[in-house]
């Protein structure tokens, strides 16, 4: 396995856009090992069957990071023996790149934040801008779908609160009250543990500056490599073998 995997990993026209994989594993146990040789963008799914199912395969798809430069793998649904069709449609589309979503409705998730989404009745205007807009309107052209928005109650972006549930737009997204979300929001590992995210469209450019310290005085250099204690242990000692050489040799004995 970790063979074909390298040879994927080394042959760049074994990767690439109009090339997928269907990988059958023989356990789960192996499915960090994917990740470990797969280093680009892929079409990679993966078929897994449990030691103790007879009749129903896990599928996984593989999924390239470019910002971390790292890939995760995303369980696409459940492959049973007696109905092919029981892989969730939604997520597979994903895999097969379908770029035409035939005029859906998409509820969107967006609370004020400059300059990702201003509210159309803070600018006058007749609809909503920002960045977050304009990625919209792009995707919109290119999926063919419409969309509506919808602010959070309590103008979070989220966060967990008691008995596993979310509150903000996370919590809008986890509790399938809207599709998606998007905004200006920090991607957390405990925010990965509750919705997926998609690759990073914008990076905080915020930085701390301090005042560069001064130079240390050369005066007392000498000294720095150890400590006042061992000093002192090492003046002493020296004091004590000079007062031992300087007595007359037969009190040395």
């Amino acid at each position: 396995m970790s063979l074909l995997l390298e040879k994927i990993r080394k042959n760049s026209l074994l990767l690439g856009p109009n090339i997928h994989w269907f990988l059958f594993l023989e356990e789960e146990d192996s499915l960090p090992l994917v990740c470990t040789y797969t280093d680009r963008d892929n079409n990679i799914l993966i078929a897994v069957r449990p030691a103790s199912a007879e009749e129903y395969m896990n599928v996984y798809k593989v999924q390239y990071n470019p910002h971390f430069r790292n890939s995760t793998i995303h369980q696409l649904g459940t492959w049973y023996a007696q109905n092919k069709s029981s892989i969730d449609k939604e997520n597979l589309r994903s895999f097969s790149a379908k770029t035409d979503l035939q005029g859906r409705t998409l509820k969107v998730a967006l609370e004020r934040h400059f300059p990702f989404f201003i509210p159309a009745n803070e600018t006058g205007e007749r609809n909503p801008s920002g960045v977050d807009i304009e990625v919209l309107n792009a995707l919109q052209e290119v999926f063919k779908f419409r969309y509506e928005i919808h602010r959070p109650s309590d103008g979070k972006w989220g966060s967990p609160v008691s008995n596993r549930s979310w509150n903000g737009m996370i919590g809008m997204v986890h509790r399938q009250e809207v599709d998606i979300a998007m905004g200006g929001m920090t991607i957390s590992q405990t925010r990965k543990e509750a919705v997926d995210f998609s690759f990073a469209y914008c990076f905080d450019r915020t930085t701390f500056v301090t005042r560069a310290p001064s130079e240390a005085s050369r005066a007392w250099v000498i000294v720095l490599p150890f400590q006042w204690g061992v000093w002192l242990a090492i003046g002493l000692a020296v004091t004590l073998i000079s007062q031992e050489r300087a007595l007359p040799s037969g009190l040395r004995d």
